[in-house]
């Protein structure tokens, strides 16, 4: 599973063919939040190949325990409702997750 999206680091590179794959997911039992781990690749073909990723940032979401649906599926389900996600610096970065296409 991923979203392939174009996307811009802060270093300026382009991946007009942007693979954003999430990593891991983070679960916090205390007060039900989740936070997801992605990673940008230049391509799927980049991600496929094991190349580093251009980029990684976390979103967080609201985990369904009580839902019949995998947790990957949840959170990219809540990854392409964002508009603004954070970077590893902790950086906001604002992208249009409605144009990005399943994969």
């Amino acid at each position: 599973m991923a979203i392939m999206l174009p996307y811009t680091n802060s270093a300026g590179v382009e991946a007009k063919e942007g693979y954003h794959r999430i990593d891991h997911i983070r679960y916090n039992y205390e007060n039900h939040s989740s936070m997801a781990e992605v990673k940008v690749y230049l391509s799927k073909l980049q991600a496929a190949a094991g190349k580093d990723p251009i980029d990684v940032y976390q979103t967080t979401f609201t985990m369904n325990t009580g839902v019949n649906k995998n947790i990957a599926e949840q959170a990219y389900d809540a990854l392409k409702t964002k508009s603004v996600v954070t970077d590893s610096k902790g950086r906001n970065i604002s992208i249009d997750f409605s144009k990005g296409k399943d994969d």
